[in-house]
């Protein structure tokens, strides 16, 4: 975890719309198959999608670093009950508690949640 304490509820935001955060934006991707040993294999991926997501602050350095700690230490970040395949997701923060006395966050879950376009992008 990083020294620097970042409040993971609030989005950065600069005077400058263009320089907003936009948050990590994926897409999903759903494959179902028959390989050659007759095996069924289905599978389901989230694609980083490099000119939709944020080109780079705290926030989103951030979220990447925890979406790798967490793969690393096999625990995956919530998913959305029924992936569409091609949809655009964002990686958010969720379930948040602070603790009472500092008022610091202690714990959140990572979840993909569905990406909605705005029309000024």
């Amino acid at each position: 975890m990083t020294d620097i304490i970042i409040e993971l509820s609030d989005a950065i935001k600069t005077k400058d719309p263009s320089k907003q955060c936009k948050g990590l934006i994926y897409r999903g991707k759903r494959n179902a198959f028959i390989n050659g040993r007759d095996e069924y294999v289905y599978s389901e991926r989230m694609m980083l999608l490099k000119r939709k997501s944020c080109k780079g602050c705290e926030r989103c350095g951030f979220l990447h670093e925890e979406l790798q700690q967490s793969l690393d230490m096999d625990c995956l970040p919530l998913m959305p009950s029924y992936l569409e395949d091609g949809c655009l997701y964002q990686l958010s923060v969720t379930n948040m508690s602070k603790d009472w006395e500092t008022g610091i966050v202690d714990d959140y879950d990572l979840e993909f949640v569905k990406y909605v376009e705005k029309d000024d992008e």
